[in-house]
């Protein structure tokens, strides 16, 4: 009645599980009945009609959680018991014997196998590196599997213990997208500060929201919900880094703008200094060799062009000589001051008041 005995394709179907067997079984000792729901992936509901209580075993899909290969066959999340040895043990050996006290087994679900160090029912299950004290590599016996399993089943059912359940995927999408919106949100916020200063700060916040990720994970399962934050948490790691390499490429790509504006700046602020100083200097150097000559007609003609006495002629051109060179000292000067800033990461420009 659970399992059809055989499949859609017409091959004989897989063996029912030995623990949904045992749990359909106690259960329907307490007045449950169990129905298969085919519109919901073939899941199994218990029912009591009586207590009008109920409980869904609904198989695992393709990207449940963090679970992403999709096989045949039905596959459940169980709530799986803490503690080494989960459930009490004896041995065959002991009951036999009489040294079991004889209403150890009132109301219990017994199972016997084989839990022996020869055994070839013998599982590894990344639960079991939770399991303590055992020394590496540790595992679990298939009667063990069986007994969790039935477990699970019995206790949410009559206990109330919550079934190990997956959020819908647009949520774990949206958990994605949440986190690292929140990381872009702080670093737009920042983005005019130093680079290494929005890492940090990027950094620590992505610290904040990983571990509150974690803790509402942690929180969630324990009501039986599994929230996936892997995703989340790369997501979270490699956001700050790449906001920040952006970052710092778009201050580069802008540097590099300021420094070609700067260029054209200094060559047009140059170029009539430059022009007076050699027109000057030309002016100099000729009148100077007029006078070596001792050219005294070409130098009339100069002081009737200019209305001034030579010799201030003269002294007027060595006068703009020097005014020019410091002109383009202060030039040079400034330049060197900002090429110096630029190349220390200092600030260039400060902030005054100003009345206005």
């Amino acid at each position: 009645y659970i399992h059809p005995l055989e499949t859609e394709k017409g091959d004989p179907a897989l063996p029912p599980s030995f623990g949904i067997v045992l749990a359909y079984q106690y259960l329907a000792k307490e007045g449950y009945l169990v129905e298969r729901l085919e519109n919901n992936n073939n899941a199994l509901r218990f029912v009591n009609p009586h207590s009008k209580t109920e409980i869904t075993l609904n198989p695992l899909q393709k990207l449940d959680g963090s679970y992403i290969r999709d096989e045949e066959g039905t596959k459940i999340l169980i709530n799986w018991r803490k503690g080494n040895p989960a459930f009490t043990i004896v041995s065959v050996s002991k009951v036999i014997a009489g040294l079991v006290p004889p209403n150890i087994f009132d109301d219990k679900i017994v199972l016997i196998g084989d839990a022996s160090a020869s055994t070839s029912d013998e599982h590894y299950l990344p639960i079991d590196r939770w399991k303590s004290p055992s020394p590496p590599p540790q595992s679990s016996y298939g009667v063990e599997i069986h007994a969790q399993i039935a477990s699970s089943i019995i206790s949410a059912a009559l206990d109330g213990r919550p079934l190990i359940k997956t959020i819908p995927e647009g949520i774990e999408n949206g958990l994605v997208f949440l986190t690292v919106g929140s990381i872009v949100l702080i670093a737009q916020k920042y983005r005019h500060i130093r680079p290494w200063k929005l890492f940090l700060i990027t950094t620590t916040s992505t610290v904040v929201i990983i571990f509150a990720l974690g803790v509402t994970a942690y929180i969630s399962m324990m009501y039986g919900y599994w929230i996936p934050i892997v995703p989340s948490v790369l997501g979270g790691l490699i956001t700050p880094v790449v906001i920040c390499i952006i970052i710092y490429i778009n201050k580069i790509n802008a540097a590099n703008e300021d420094f070609k504006r700067l260029l054209q700046d200094i060559n047009h602020s140059l170029k009539n200094p430059i022009r007076s100083l050699v027109e000057r200097s030309e002016l100099a150097e000729y009148m100077v060799g007029l006078l070596e000559q001792n050219d005294t007609k070409q130098l009339e003609m100069l002081e009737k062009r200019f209305s001034k006495p030579y010799l201030k002629i003269l002294r007027e051109s060595f006068q703009g000589i020097v005014s020019q060179s410091q002109k383009i000292n202060y030039l040079r000067d400034n330049a060197q001051k900002y090429f110096a800033g630029a190349y220390l990461g200092s600030e260039l420009f400060e902030k005054q008041p100003t009345d206005l």
